[in-house]
């Protein structure tokens, strides 16, 4: 009887909320069935399935939004939690936006854009979304350098009108992930104040603008910037920020791990990688476990200190996460199996052949408690020998 009973419960469950995928292109006949699947989704995917022009695309977003505006209405159950807009719908930002019903029950909004995002267009994200948990702003790989009508149009009035809009606290909001945005420190202060209980906050390849002259300003002070964060983000976890062809100076390295010194997770682009950062995570012993670096801008030369050298001095990192930095296969050769020292290695890029000499203990991976390690593996010179390559790395 009680296994009938349990049968029972779970059989009048209400079904669960399915994913649904609007292709922007439905035909008027389709748009019934479209209607009667929407109000069972919590995930929304919005995708382009075929080659549209501008115009015909604008149009199916309005269709879309005044369906989901109208199953708002009619069905109060009706509960959308995510939605991703993926590459090829987001077209015109200022006529787009506006059109986002409010949608109170959202918690995840992605978007894959295709021109530069100005800051300010957070804001109209704020006021549709107000319980966002995670929002996450990245270009697609087509993604061109376009100006958007909003951000060449706005003057420093403009935007102090949309600034004063905001109305509510994101109070909610946790992740906030923003890809190339052009930002204005006024505009990035209100945002950041917007958004008091941040923990993960990443700027990557960040544009700063100027609405005065509507031109970019030469990124060679980031330090205004790393402020605002560091006072208006004081429950901040994780942190990135990097400015478009820009690598941090040893100052600005040096503020952002004073800003936050409590940190267990460290997020640096590759490129920033030097003694000043490097000497930054020697203090952080007894709780910066966790280090990320990124590949920004791969024509970018790095430092000079090597992934070697983070493995060989960082004693207590668990998590190491390089995916794009080199380890050379010769800094493994603990054994000497192909000649450890580069005096064993003639001009011409080919070894000699004496191999006399103990183990190169130099290069010893300090980090005893590592448990995740993504990186590249790769040969220094032209000597490539696969079966040694296979003894060094797997000590067989």
């Amino acid at each position: 009887m009680a296994g009938t009973q349990a049968f029972l419960k779970y059989s009048v469950q209400e079904p669960r909320p399915v994913p649904f995928i609007w292709p922007l292109c439905l035909p008027d006949n389709g748009n019934h069935a479209a209607r009667g699947l929407i109000h069972l989704a919590h995930n929304l995917t919005i995708r382009v399935i075929q080659s549209k022009l501008a115009t015909d695309l604008l149009a199916s977003w309005a269709a879309m939004m005044r369906m989901i505006s109208d199953v708002i209405l009619e069905r109060r159950q009706f509960k959308l939690r995510n939605v991703h807009l993926m590459e090829g719908v987001v077209v015109n930002l200022t006529i787009q936006l506006p059109q986002l019903p409010v949608l109170p029950y959202l918690t995840t909004l992605k978007v894959d854009r295709e021109n530069w995002w100005d800051v300010m267009h957070l804001f109209a994200i704020f006021k549709r979304c107000p319980n966002l948990e995670e929002l996450i702003i990245k270009p697609t790989w087509t993604a061109r350098y376009v100006h958007d009508n909003l951000s060449s149009q706005l003057d420093l009035r403009d935007e102090d009108a949309l600034v004063n809009e905001i109305q509510a606290p994101m109070i909610r909001l946790r992740t906030c992930i923003l890809y190339e945005m052009m930002v204005t420190l006024p505009a990035l202060m209100v945002s950041l104040e917007t958004c008091p209980r941040l923990s993960d906050l990443m700027l990557i390849n960040t544009f700063r603008f100027n609405r005065s002259d509507h031109r970019f300003i030469q990124l060679w002070d980031q330090q205004p910037i790393i402020n605002l964060i560091g006072t208006h983000c004081p429950t901040l976890k994780k942190l990135h920020y990097t400015a478009h062809d820009k690598v941090l100076t040893d100052q600005e390295i040096t503020s952002i791990l004073e800003h936050f010194p409590v940190f267990e997770e460290y997020s640096f682009a590759d490129r920033d990688v030097g003694p000043t950062l490097l000497a930054g995570l020697r203090t952080t012993t007894d709780r910066g476990t966790t280090l990320h670096l990124y590949t920004i801008q791969a024509h970018q030369p790095q430092r000079l200190p090597t992934l070697r050298d983070i493995l060989c001095t960082c004693a207590h990192l668990i998590h190491l996460r390089a995916l794009n930095m080199e380890y050379y296969h010769e800094d493994m050769d603990l054994n000497d199996v192909r000649g450890q020292n580069m005096s064993r290695w003639n001009l011409s890029g080919h070894r000699n052949r004496d191999k006399a000499g103990g183990p190169n203990r130099q290069h010893v991976w300090a980090c005893r408690g590592l448990r995740t390690l993504h990186m590249t593996v790769r040969y220094r010179l032209a000597d490539i020998n696969s079966s040694e390559n296979a003894l060094i790395m797997f000590d067989s």
